[in-house]
């Protein structure tokens, strides 16, 4: 029994599709990267406020640096109020970090709208990050220079530099 001539074609249009979806990473039969130019890193301006937070933990930084070199420096890291657990069917176990990423949000957007953070960048791990988001004020949003999706709140500043310019 001969199969449908439209066998072959489906399987070349998907081959096709795949081929323009997906990027080449082989070249000449060897695994390679492409070499990023000094545009694709972060620059992050002087005076930017760094929020870096986890579901139970968050410290602020001030960049004392230009946009090239970053140096990041302390800034005030104010207690964080965790009673806000909003969100749509929470499981326990989720409630304490959800609260405490509510908090966080809730600080940054007074903050904002105080004009004490010009430009804000937030690193927290994607969770926090997600339960974040649905809290931002549009003013915060508006000021936000970027977000990293990353758990760094226990690493030093120095890998926290290097997080960012590699972003």
């Amino acid at each position: 029994m001969a199969r449908p001539a439209r066998y072959g074609a489906h399987r070349l249009r998907r081959a096709e599709a795949t081929r323009a979806i997906v990027p080449r990473i082989f070249k000449e039969g060897r695994l390679f990267r492409r070499a990023r130019s000094k545009e694709n890193f972060m620059q992050l301006p002087h005076g930017t406020h760094v929020a870096v937070a986890d579901g139970n933990r968050f410290v602020m930084f001030r960049n004392d640096g230009d946009e090239a070199v970053i140096n990041l420096v302390d800034a005030a890291s104010p207690e964080v109020e965790t009673t806000n657990r909003s969100g749509a069917n929470p499981e326990v176990r989720d409630l304490g970090g959800r609260g405490h990423a509510a908090g966080v949000a809730a600080l940054l957007n007074k903050q904002v709208l105080d004009n004490d953070i010009e430009k804000l960048l937030i690193i927290a791990d994607p969770n926090t990050l997600g339960v974040m988001r649905s809290h931002y004020h549009s003013e915060l949003a508006k000021r936000l220079v970027g977000e990293l999706p990353k758990t760094l709140t226990n690493a030093d500043t120095a890998a926290i530099e290097k997080a960012i310019t590699a972003a």
